[in-house]
């Protein structure tokens, strides 16, 4: 009786974490992927980051700098100690078909001023999951503000 319940209580959280992901119609959920990035940039949580960045994605900095999947992770590992306090703003999505569009603002606390990032992410639904392929942002010019 006890492996029974274990099992049926285990099959109620999968139930539980799947549907977060996928929207009313049954197909996967962009906000629910996109949302999973920021939570897992923001928590240095590299396996779910990994799970939801595509082998060939590519990010472009601020200054024009590139960084592949790999050097993507290393980055956001290494960035753990300021990205938990990192905000968005004005998020947006779009979704064409299997492709969306998710844009937004990096609010980002530096050295007593804030400095105001616009992104965007292209995510491709592959597999039956969201896997986001780009990912660039810019500085917004005047957008740094003194606290």
């Amino acid at each position: 009786m006890r492996r029974y319940l274990t099992t049926l209580a285990c099959a109620l959280a999968i139930c539980a974490c799947a549907s977060v992901s996928v929207a009313a119609d049954g197909e996967p959920s962009l906000k629910a992927a996109s949302d999973a990035y920021f939570l897992a940039s923001r928590s240095s949580d590299i396996s779910t980051a990994e799970s939801l960045l595509a082998d060939d994605h590519l990010f472009i900095g601020p200054t024009g700098s590139v960084q592949d999947k790999a050097a993507r992770l290393v980055w956001l590992k290494e960035s753990r100690d300021w990205l938990p306090s990192v905000t968005t703003r004005d998020v947006q999505l779009r979704q064409f078909g299997p492709t969306g569009r998710v844009t937004g603002v990096w609010v980002i606390p530096e050295a007593g001023s804030t400095i105001l990032e616009r992104f965007i992410h292209t995510w491709v639904l592959q597999g039956g999951r969201w896997q986001m392929i780009s990912h660039q942002v810019t500085v917004i010019p005047g957008g740094a503000t003194g606290k």
